[in-house]
């Protein structure tokens, strides 16, 4: 009896331990959104509506309808208690305002599925090597550390792991039982890893191996029925895939260049996982004696342990093969690498134990050294979770002391921002809920949303977008934008970055608010690099809790907001404005129109809707619409440049020129530090005619941003136009060096040189500017005409042949016939030009006919 007990508690304790490690951080820390983590809530809460096509195929379905299914659930539940009133209140409250609730539940199932892949493990190593097997591998996962941290988020590795050690659960009967329905069950289990991601058909190997390990064929049918399983199972999980296919193929190839591309260099991205992350999983003495175990059973040729290393190679060969290499996709190996370890160390102990006896006492020796560190390290990983994140404490800070409405610039990168209730996030989850549901229902049900995060204040944060280049910090953004409060991140992870010129400016032009620092040693920790996962597992002392360092500050002379906390109607307003401007952008002109009247029900004086009429109205043609629209923006926002821009944009349209200038003139005199509204002001003047004056402008915001690219390529285009040509190629040159991926300016800069008679410095620029962008057509003719002049015919005959694709003409057509007469290539040169008169429906030009029978001559 005491023997059972125990053997209980030996089986039931890894359970417990993987159960404390993951669900520590979930219970007591507030685990701040991961970026990938925003999926796994709108497309299945967009299920709700009926249809069940995700729309989105960069993952498989199934995780999305079971996470979809579990939502229902909690639905079902809020109704029963009374706490909703309908569906699609339910899906609009939590889809819009409180999408936490259902991240958190969808974490809870990620947490379930790792600790059931605990359980499988041990089962898996228990069939392979005996009971004390199965105790040291499910052991060995429950305090694998990177097992450990990723249990902790909402996403799909965890699913699919679990499901990879459940097809080699069923792979390993396969070695005992030929019957058809343990094939079936390994089909049923590959096609569930499939449908969960993509690199789960990986599973197959295991099955693989362990029929042909067994002896058996190919060929043989019920091998062949598995595969059709999984294929059947695969379909019914991801319908769409098939349904959809144009839009699958689309994303599934965006995956794979994304593969292929990489978004962090690393080194030898074949080797990363058995180097770094399996290093990592299990710490340095479960890595060696891993390593130890594959090369003495390769040697040795276990059949059981032949089926593991199967599944190892194929599992290990489809998240290794491109440049992408997140240790999340190593997960199933982390699975392997536990089964491996139970493997090894009861046989050592087995081993010890015929020269020194007390097999137990070697094992409980051998297995509490080997998971020492990854014990300790999981334990800090769990501790490290627990803590409140430096993001949130900037959030909580920021709606105690950040006026509710503040216009935010946020500088760092795309992983690390402070994740506070944002007008522009609210439009983005407004896209998603108009995507599946339209837009009209909401404003009946509106009057009925109460979410608890009702007194939280609401910014306005400007950052990526269009902008990405300015996310490690611009003064220009910040000066066009006027942003009352900066907030940076830094972390050594990439997702975290800032441009040091940028954070030298700070204090002489704001005031440090508040920082939130992650504790010392973040230096020495390791992360996984193309993660935004800011939680180490290894090498972690000093640091106290996940984040990246942020400070918050002050600019001074930026206006500063007086709005109160908003409440859900004036949030709606906001974000229905921000899509009306958004379709605007896209001339989508019915949304636009759909989404600004809902705007202005919800609240016809909210300063953005009126900014989105106005808007609206001038793309329109609607003059007088946009000149009220605009005045009542002023009227509003008294301290804001938006009207005034907004009305230059008119006048401009218009071709009222005095009117841009003088409307432009006074957005400038409101952001006085702004070189963005001094280089439009200068724009204005120049087409205005005053070119002088535009100058002086152009000049004035060059001192306000020496390194603006921008305004030197202005002011050297305005300088060439003017015949100042040495001053202008000094400008134009500087803009090529501060902005080396942008085609115009190389074309531009070469055309100054050329003036200047430097034809191999203007040639060197435009062939440049051609490899930036191939379609741009003066490039090609510029190379063309300068390759002529230099005697290059070859390299000539080559942009001639560009043109003849972009820009076909007379012109292009006759130089190209004459190079290829130069080169001797009489015969070409004609079918070049009949080729060309063939498509003519006019009267061929005397220039093509003479040159035609001049070849034809030859």
């Amino acid at each position: 009896m005491r023997r059972s007990a125990l053997s209980l508690l030996a089986v039931a304790a890894p359970l417990v331990v993987a159960a404390a490690l993951r669900g520590w951080g979930l219970a007591h820390g507030e685990l701040v959104w991961h970026p990938d983590e925003i999926f796994m809530v709108v497309i299945p809460l967009g299920f709700f509506g009926g249809d069940l096509n995700p729309h989105q195929f960069h993952y498989p379905s199934a995780h999305f309808y079971l996470l979809g299914a579990a939502y229902g659930l909690l639905y079902l539940t809020d109704l029963a208690r009374g706490l909703t009133g309908g569906l699609y209140e339910w899906v609009a409250l939590h889809g819009l305002f409180e999408m936490e609730r259902l991240r958190d539940l969808a974490r809870w199932v990620s947490f379930a599925f790792s600790v059931g892949t605990v359980g499988l493990t041990g089962m898996v190593a228990d069939r392979i090597a005996g009971r004390s097997a199965g105790v040291v591998a499910a052991s060995a996962l429950a305090v694998s550390v990177l097992h450990v941290r990723q249990a902790q988020i909402a996403g799909v590795d965890s699913a699919m792991a679990f499901w990879f050690v459940a097809a080699l659960w069923a792979a390993l009967r396969l070695t005992g039982d030929r019957r058809l329905r343990a094939y079936l069950l390994c089909g049923l289990f590959i096609g569930l890893c499939a449908a969960t991601k993509y690199p789960g058909v990986a599973a197959a190997g295991g099955v693989m191996g362990a029929h042909l390990l067994a002896g058996r064929s190919l060929l043989d049918w019920r091998l062949w029925a598995a595969g059709l399983a999984s294929v059947v199972t695969f379909s019914l999980l991801s319908p769409y895939v098939w349904l959809d296919a144009d839009t699958f193929l689309r994303h599934f190839r965006f995956q794979l260049d994304h593969v292929q591309t990489g978004n962090s260099p690393v080194f030898l991205p074949v080797l990363y996982h058995l180097w770094f992350s399996l290093r990592y999983s299990l710490g340095e003495p479960g890595w060696l004696i891993m390593l130890g175990i594959i090369c003495w059973a390769l040697l040795r040729r276990v059949r059981q342990l032949d089926v593991i290393l199967c599944a190892f190679a194929f599992a290990y060969a489809l998240v290794s093969w491109g440049e992408l290499v997140f240790v999340r996709y190593a997960m199933p190996l982390f699975a392997l690498q536990a089964i491996l370890l139970g493997a090894a160390i009861p046989m050592v102990a087995s081993k010890l134990s015929q020269y020194r006896g007390r097999r137990l006492f070697w094992l409980g020796i051998l297995a509490a050294v080997t998971l020492a560190l990854p014990t300790a390290r999981a334990f800090r990983v769990a501790t490290i979770s627990a803590a409140v994140d430096t993001r949130t404490q900037a959030a909580q800070w920021m709606a105690q002391n950040v006026p509710s409405g503040s216009r935010c610039c946020n500088f760092g990168g795309w992983g690390g921002d402070v994740q506070v209730r944002t007008f522009e996030h609210l439009w983005w989850l407004l896209v998603r809920h108009e995507e599946a549901y339209g837009l009209t229902g909401l404003e009946e049900i509106a009057p009925r949303l109460q979410p608890a995060t009702v007194g939280r204040p609401y910014y306005s944060f400007t950052a990526g977008g269009d902008r990405t280049a300015s996310a490690a910090g611009s003064w220009d953004l910040v000066d066009d934008v006027q942003c009352a409060y900066v907030l940076i991140h830094d972390h050594p992870l990439p997702s975290s970055h800032l441009d040091s010129s940028f954070v030298a400016q700070l204090e002489a032009r704001g005031q440090r608010l508040a920082s939130f620092q992650p504790g010392s040693g973040v230096n020495r920790a390791e992360f996984d690099p193309m993660d935004a996962y800011y939680i180490p597992f290894a090498h972690m002392d000093g640091i106290q809790r996940p984040g990246p360092a942020i400070e918050i500050w002050r600019i001074d002379g930026q206006p500063q907001s007086r709005r109160p906390i908003p409440s859900v109607n004036e949030r709606l307003a906001k974000a229905h404005a921000l899509l009306s401007m958004s379709a605007t952008r896209d001339k989508d002109w019915p949304l636009a129109l759909q989404a600004l009247q809902l705007a202005s029900r919800y609240m016809p004086t909210d300063p953005t809707a009126v900014k989105a009429w106005g808007r609206l109205s001038t793309e329109l043609g609607r003059t007088q619409d946009a000149v009220d629209a605009f005045g009542e923006l002023r009227h509003l926002e008294p301290g804001y440049a938006d009207g005034l821009e907004g009305l230059s944009t008119l006048w401009a349209q218009e071709g009222n020129w005095p009117a841009a200038v003088a409307t432009r003139e006074a957005a400038a005199a409101l952001q006085p530090h702004s070189a963005g509204a001094r280089r439009q002001w200068a724009y204005a003047l120049a087409q205005a005619g005053q070119n002088d004056a535009a100058l002086h402008e152009f000049r004035e915001a060059l001192r306000l941003a020496p390194q603006s690219a921008t305004t030197r390529h202005a002011i050297g285009t305005l300088l060439f136009q003017s015949g100042e040509t040495i001053e202008a190629a000094q400008h134009l040159d500087l803009a090529v060096l501060l902005a080396p991926e942008n085609a115009d300016y190389h074309l531009d800069a070469g055309v100054a040189h050329e003036r200047l008679g430097h034809a191999d410095a203007a040639l060197r620029l435009w062939q440049r500017a051609a490899e930036l962008s191939p379609g741009l057509v003066n490039a090609h003719r510029y190379i063309a005409h300068a390759a002529r002049d230099l005697g290059d015919t070859t390299l000539a005959l080559a942009h001639w042949r560009a043109l003849r694709r972009l820009d076909i003409n007379d012109a292009v057509v006759l130089e190209g016939a004459r190079a290829l007469l130069d080169l001797n290539r009489a015969a070409e040169a004609a079918v070049w030009i009949t080729d060309y008169l063939g498509t003519r429906t006019d009267t061929s030009s005397t220039e093509l006919s003479n040159t035609l029978r001049a070849t034809q001559g030859r």
